[in-house]
């Protein structure tokens, strides 16, 4: 009996340690708005094929695509070969294949609550200073941003 008891501890204790240290799936796949929690306005990319920064503009669903490591791609709607990318200091949209930096974190506990996008390879999260400049990235020390479905 000591030994089914012994067995049932180390079987316990390895899930425990699995599930730790497995990567949580922070968002859903699909089509998100990303909206600025202040002004309302969407972190939206420039039209062009350039690497540009993306800003605050009219609301574009972006798609976003687990990984399955915790970090999810955010790529332009409608062509999935540009991505949102850190290009320090800047938050650029670029080739998705040619930019480094493309891991974003979103831990979004539901829809319409206010969340971080914190990039997984650098220090820091999406932000805007004001609604007429570029994003960049900067301290995560406030959710500034919520994802809406899109569809």
């Amino acid at each position: 009996m000591k030994r089914v008891r012994s067995l049932l501890c180390l079987a316990g204790s390895a899930v425990a340690v699995v599930a730790l240290t497995s990567p949580a799936q922070a968002v859903d796949n699909g089509s998100y708005l990303i909206r600025d929690l202040n002004t309302g306005r969407c972190l939206a990319p420039a039209d062009d094929d350039a690497i540009t920064p993306a800003a605050l503009g009219d609301c574009t669903p972006w798609k976003v695509t687990n990984r399955g490591d915790g970090t999810v791609q955010i790529a332009k709607p409608g062509n999935s070969s540009r991505c949102l990318a850190s290009f320090p200091p800047d938050v650029v949209v670029g080739a998705c294949d040619r930019l480094p930096y493309q891991r974003w974190v979103i831990q979004a506990p539901g829809p319409r609550i206010p969340t971080t996008i914190r990039n997984a390879d650098r220090d820091g999260c999406v932000t805007v200073d004001n609604p007429n400049s570029p994003a960049f990235l900067g301290y995560c020390f406030e959710r500034t941003w919520i994802l809406e479905s899109a569809g």
